[in-house]
């Protein structure tokens, strides 16, 4: 996100004349480097939420997913954003296409974060549910009562999109 918004600064600061694109683009790889990202970390998500999580998280997750691209396209149009209009000087390509990578790597950091929310909230339930049982059993004092073995995921499994 800070390349993009450097690279978006180096743009604006050029001057007027100098019509020429950066010898050194950036954008390009940064594009690159996001959705990259986004496909590792959504082909994880995928491969490990339908085992891990509960139903009403999965769908959850998935509409995270699944919306990014739609929210992705009502924060980059012109409408939604005056910073699309075209600046005097610069090439209004070069800027535009700067800032639609720049929304789609805060839209995509925005997703993280509502799928980091859900896993971290499904997590604290389950430690309070255990936290509920070990009560339990303490009361019964019961020393051959225990949890049954965590099943194990299945790394090389093909990913399942819930």
């Amino acid at each position: 996100m800070t390349q993009v918004r450097n690279y978006l600064v180096s743009l604006a600061s050029t001057s007027a004349s100098s019509k020429a694109p950066p010898a050194n683009n950036p954008l390009a790889s940064i594009k690159k480097d996001i959705v990259e990202t986004v496909r590792k970390v959504v082909d994880v998500i995928s491969r490990y939420a339908s085992t891990s999580l509960p139903q009403h998280a999965k769908v959850a997750v998935r509409g995270f997913i699944l919306d990014l691209p739609n929210r992705w396209d009502i924060r980059s149009s012109p409408a939604a954003s005056p910073l699309l209009t075209p600046t005097e000087g610069l090439s209004p390509v070069r800027d535009e296409n700067a800032i639609r990578v720049l929304t789609f790597g805060q839209e995509s950091v925005d997703m993280l974060q509502s799928i980091s929310t859900v896993f971290s909230d499904t997590v604290d339930r389950a430690e309070i549910w255990l936290d509920r049982w070990r009560t339990i059993r303490d009361e019964k004092d019961d020393p051959d009562l225990k949890l049954p073995p965590i099943r194990t995921l299945n790394i090389n499994s093909e990913p399942n999109m819930f």
